[in-house]
């Protein structure tokens, strides 16, 4: 959209049907990881703050390899709790929107007693994000193969990729 267009009631619709989108992508990449890993998703799990606890409990922590794997996975969840928070917000406690500019335009949610706001230019910005998140889940979960190139071995390479990629950070 050109600077300063204002946005509709539909282009509102569509940016929250986008979201909806990409979050049932990375609910079911996130399920099917703990289903491989666990053999089913556990019955607490149905919730995706669960299943989260789940996929990242069913990470192995052996050697190395796998501790930084566990950085990798610690500063992904870190990093999607704001999105999720959003997301709830949205889906169980939508109230309405404002329209305006692409920085004006925002929805607007109530949840657990808690206002929150998005703006559309926000949304618009973490889609490309989000839609990256269940490439993560599933790299994160292949088992490291010796002498086969892993991402998840801790290089400096590895860690700019991460960085580069998925916006993660970690310490050490």
């Amino acid at each position: 959209m050109p600077d300063n267009t204002t946005v509709s009631v539909h282009d509102m619709q569509a940016c929250l049907g986008s979201l909806l989108f990409l979050w049932a992508d990375i609910e079911r990449e996130l399920r099917e990881q703990v289903a491989k890993h666990c053999g089913m998703v556990p019955r607490p799990a149905h919730g995706i703050a669960a299943c989260l606890r789940s996929w990242r409990n069913s990470l192995p922590h052996i050697n190395d390899i796998e501790h930084f794997r566990g950085q990798l996975a610690d500063s992904l969840i870190q990093q999607l709790h704001p999105a999720l928070k959003m997301r709830n917000g949205l889906c169980h406690g939508l109230t309405g929107y404002s329209s305006g500019s692409e920085r004006s335009a925002q929805l607007l949610w109530r949840l657990n007693g808690e206002d929150g706001r998005v703006s559309y230019e926000e949304l618009q910005t973490s889609f490309s994000w989000l839609a990256r998140i269940p490439k993560a889940f599933s790299i994160l979960s292949m088992p490291s193969v010796v002498g086969k190139f892993d991402r998840c071995v801790d290089t400096a390479e590895n860690r700019q990729w991460w960085q580069t990629e998925f916006g993660l950070s970690f310490s050490g």
